[in-house]
């Protein structure tokens, strides 16, 4: 078995090397080695699991029910010149039900086959938190 890619650079390595020279003993070094590594002193590469030549597989990305949320939460407050930080977009997604996570992912899903998010009907209903009572004004 071979030690990990880089342990030709590691301090264990160098340490081992630098006492067999001191000692003279350089024909030892794979001994010592095997040693080490069956006392778990060391531990060994890991085995590649594929071949690193073969293709990679396509992973499943896409829009999450959050992402389309967020999409069309910026469409919506740009339509009705109004500002929504990062804070308020998620105090309005906190508010939503399963049902409507659920219609959120089915938005993403669409989004996710190329639909545009204008385009896409029956998205739920994006509703403003009451904004805090103003403070009395001391007079």
């Amino acid at each position: 078995m071979s030690v990990s890619a880089t342990f030709n650079k590691s301090k264990t390595n160098q340490l081992i090397c630098f006492l067999l020279e001191k000692y003279d003993k350089m024909e030892d070094y794979d001994a010592i080695i095997q040693h080490a590594l069956e006392e778990q002193w060391i531990k060994t590469s890991n085995p590649k699991a594929k071949d690193p030549a073969a293709p990679k597989e396509a992973k499943d990305k896409g829009q999450s029910k959050w992402t389309a949320y967020q999409k069309w939460a910026k469409k919506w407050a740009d339509w009705n010149d109004i500002t929504i930080d990062r804070p308020t977009m998620k105090e309005i997604y906190a508010c939503y039900d399963e049902d409507q996570l659920k219609e959120w992912q089915r938005v993403a899903d669409e989004l996710n086959s190329g639909k545009n998010i204008r385009d896409i009907q029956n998205k739920p209903e994006i509703k403003m938190p009451n904004p805090a009572p103003e403070p009395p004004a001391e007079e």
